[in-house]
């Protein structure tokens, strides 16, 4: 069984990444799309994972759980029935062009205020949010309504942030100015993220805003290996920084203050030591043991609840005060059933085999393979916008980690974000709108030797002064013109 498992990830492997290859060759797709991250993740905790687990053997004893009956086979039947289905809602949501009206359109004057006002309102929320939360630490775990608000928000306003300091950065790249700017918002962003808990997945976000903005404002417009060259340095350090995090997030505690986390990322940038207890943390993932054991346990051993995801994202706003019987995550669940020491990750997979079996595991790749597409239509239309390029970043670190689970919890955070993120957009627009629209654009500088109006960064006066790689770029179809 386990080299069926094998065989079977290691084809899927090779059908997700044909998905980004075609990106990079046709450009008719962006390479940084919100469905490159999300198989990103399917890749990480599925496909690799499958491998790993089942080369060291599906029935290990050292293993939490370990395979009784035909689990890893079933698994390996349900990796590709999962991606087909994905990739069947895909198909549909690229021909909903039209509901993309219904998303908020962010549109703030793109000036030097318009954008660092935002900014500023982002940093400040998120601090506040991070006062509010952090609190958690002293209260036993006991949390307040106001608390998880502030937990779910806290993220998104960091990562908002940062990408928006990234625009500026790339539209102003020789101004010390906007170097300075920028690195003090990743400061503010990175303590925003990391304190008051032990996550990855807030800090990861921060640290995608900063290819993701840049990719849309001005490496898709540019040549492909150019682009991948140019991104491919501060992704290796971040890469690296993340695995030196990961190997010390947990000696000060879950809950660390803003101070112990302060010294703790100084340590790590001052001195990165990569151990062999990081590297086993980030590859050896348990997704794939997990759903095995929901394979063979429901619903053998515990019932099945069809569309109970559904129920819990519906009513995450309901406090659990009113309604005793809300549904918890399947994360928190199986830990009980599994007798672990904490939350487990059930991933999508298993989401889908707990609630309807093959047909659940079809239900949640069609609505998220749909959902995926839907938003990169979105982002494809409304690219020339940093501040809607900004608020869809702030859902990165969730994207790729939807496939882990638990997934109907990543789906509330995500959207609690964007709630939160273009909420905060439209105060801003209403307030400091009439401000921002006084000044002249900010958009980024033509590659070196094309003509521009100010090749040094400063502001343009708008549309029409846009670098022609821009124009060039989208007469050939590639994304949308900007509105003049």
């Amino acid at each position: 069984m386990g080299q069926v498992l094998i065989l079977s990830s290691l084809v899927c492997i090779l059908f997700v990444a044909a998905g980004p290859i075609k990106d990079l060759v046709t450009r008719r797709r962006d390479f940084l799309s919100l469905r490159n991250f999300f198989l990103l993740g399917m890749f990480f905790f599925y496909l690799m994972a499958s491998v790993l687990y089942a080369a060291k053997g599906t029935d290990n004893p050292g293993l939490l759980y370990s395979a009784q009956e035909n689990g890893p086979l079933i698994l390996a039947v349900l990796i590709p029935v999962f991606l087909l289905a994905y990739y069947a809602g895909d198909f549909v949501g690229a021909r909903a062009g039209a509901l993309t009206r219904i998303l908020p359109r962010a549109e703030i004057p793109i000036s030097t205020p318009g954008l660092w006002i935002t900014i500023g309102a982002f940093c400040a929320l998120g601090s506040a949010a991070l006062l509010v939360g952090g609190t958690v630490r002293e209260t036993g775990g006991n949390f307040s309504y106001t608390q998880v608000l502030a937990l779910q928000f806290r993220n998104a306003f960091a990562a908002a942030a940062m990408g928006l300091a990234t625009y500026y950065l790339v539209a102003r790249k020789f101004n010390p100015a906007a170097w300075a700017g920028a690195g003090g918002v990743f400061i503010v962003t990175s303590i925003i993220t990391t304190a008051g808990g032990a996550g990855r997945r807030n800090w990861i976000a921060v640290m995608l805003a900063i290819p993701f903005m840049w990719w849309y404002c001005s490496l898709r417009y540019r040549p492909v290996m150019k682009s991948l060259g140019k991104m491919a340095v501060p992704a290796a350090g971040g890469f690296v920084l993340l695995l030196a995090y990961t190997a010390v997030r947990h000696e000060i505690g879950q809950r660390a203050s803003v101070g112990e986390r302060v010294g703790q990322l100084k340590s790590v940038v001052s001195n990165v030591e990569i151990t062999d207890k990081a590297a086993d943390i980030v590859f050896m993932q348990d997704t794939p043991q997990n759903t095995v054991f929901i394979i063979e346990n429901y619903p053998k051993v515990y019932p099945r609840k069809p569309l109970v995801g559904l129920v819990y994202v519906l009513g995450t706003p309901i406090p659990r005060a009113i309604w005793p019987d809300k549904p918890m995550g399947l994360g928190i669940e199986i830990m009980e059933q599994m007798q672990a020491k904490a939350t487990l990750a059930p991933g999508i997979i298993g989401h889908g085999w707990s609630e309807a079996g093959v047909i659940g595991v079809v239900y949640y790749g069609l609505f998220f393979g749909f959902l995926v597409m839907f938003l990169d239509v979105a982002l494809r239309e409304r690219a020339w916008n940093p501040f809607f390029v900004a608020g869809m970043g702030t859902c990165l670190g969730n994207m790729i980690a939807m496939a882990r689970g638990d997934t109907p919890l990543f789906l509330v955070q995500v959207i609690a974000g964007w709630v939160a993120v273009f909420g905060v957009m439209y105060g801003v627009k209403v307030v400091f709108g009439p401000i921002a629209a006084g000044f002249p654009e900010v958009v980024p500088p033509p590659a070196p030797g094309e003509e521009a109006s100010d090749a040094d960064g400063a502001d343009h006066e708008g549309p029409a002064d846009r670098p022609d790689y821009i124009d060039d770029a989208l007469a050939e179809g590639y994304g949308e013109p900007h509105p003049a």
